[in-house]
């Protein structure tokens, strides 16, 4: 157990992490998120002096018994400004509680890298934005679909924009984009792809049909028999070259096991894009001769020649 174990131990931290989003009882959360209130408010402030010392024990003896009891102390004292930053950050997905817990690791995390003789302000203006971070990063897992922290930074900035309206279907890309400061294309960009979740038992409009009613059962999709398969394995060798074979039948398992890009350019010494793009020709080749059921032209046969004279002067034959 390392010295963060130790101390999170000694650490009263309200509720769980919230790893997956599930609902607690509001009841019995407050009545204990009060008594942790209760319990922090008893704890007295450091001095800029106390929190220098604190942070010079940690740094010089990391791994002692003092360390871990500085750890302690200076984590105790700073929980009002974890609950005050907290409050702050108002979320529907994560309760208070919730919020309290991420902001008290993004605490620890913050004394374990605290170097009074590098910073000389207090501990609490350093403090604050590694609380923030996690807060931030706890409210990020708390969705459906998960999107890159900074993403999800510049979609809050532009959503709390003075010029962006919820109900327009057009947006105002540039006077976003000069009151939050950020370039118009990636203003763009995150409203282009904002997701809404929406239930499958919502109905549709002017319907009694729901979403879920409207989607295919995948049991009643058509999937190919096997005389389909028999003919398009016996058609790879009649349409495709011996270099275009090898990489679909590679690719697909075909007599082998699945190869990726990356272990096909051990076997043939090609870039990753030409392999691929053989690939796609290959597939093209493949189902226009199974559509109509003939060889492919000269025009088809000549590049796929030419391919494979190319590669032959790669490999060195």
């Amino acid at each position: 157990m390392d010295h963060r174990d130790r101390v999170f131990n000694l650490i009263p931290v309200p509720g769980r992490r919230p790893v997956n989003n599930t609902k607690t009882n509001p009841k019995m959360s407050s009545q204990s998120y009060t008594a942790y209130l209760t319990d922090i408010a008893e704890i007295p402030l450091l001095t800029a002096q106390e929190e220098k010392e604190l942070g010079t024990i940690i740094q010089t003896q990391p791994q002692s018994p003092e360390a871990d009891e500085a750890r302690s102390k200076l984590i105790s004292a700073n929980f009002k400004l974890v609950v005050s930053i907290a409050t702050q950050h108002a979320n529907p997905k994560l309760t208070v509680e919730e919020m309290t817990s991420e902001g008290n690791i993004g605490l620890m995390t913050a004394v374990n890298r605290f170097d009074p003789i590098r910073f000389t302000n207090r501990f609490s203006t350093y403090a604050t934005l590694w609380i923030r971070q996690a807060i931030r990063e706890a409210v990020n897992r708390a969705h459906i679909i998960r999107i890159p922290v900074r993403c999800s930074a510049r979609l809050r900035k532009i959503l709390q924009s003075a010029s962006y309206c919820e109900d327009a279907a057009d947006q105002d890309i540039g006077r976003i984009a000069r009151e939050t400061q950020l370039p118009a294309h990636s203003v763009r960009y995150c409203l282009a792809n904002r997701y809404r979740v929406v239930s499958l038992d919502r109905p549709l409009a002017d319907s009694d049909e729901t979403i879920e009613s409207t989607i295919l059962d995948e049991r009643e999709t058509d999937s190919p028999n096997q005389e389909d398969v028999n003919r398009a394995l016996e058609a790879i060798p009649l349409c495709l070259s011996e270099l275009e074979t090898d990489v679909i039948k590679r690719r697909f398992g075909i007599g082998c096991p699945v190869h990726t890009v990356e272990h096909l350019t051990r076997i043939h010494p090609v870039g990753r894009e030409h392999l691929r793009r053989i690939e796609k020709q290959a597939l093209k080749t493949l189902h226009a001769y199974l559509e109509s059921n003939t060889i492919p032209s000269r025009a088809q046969k000549r590049s796929s020649g030419e391919a494979k004279a190319r590669c032959n002067v790669l490999i060195g034959r």
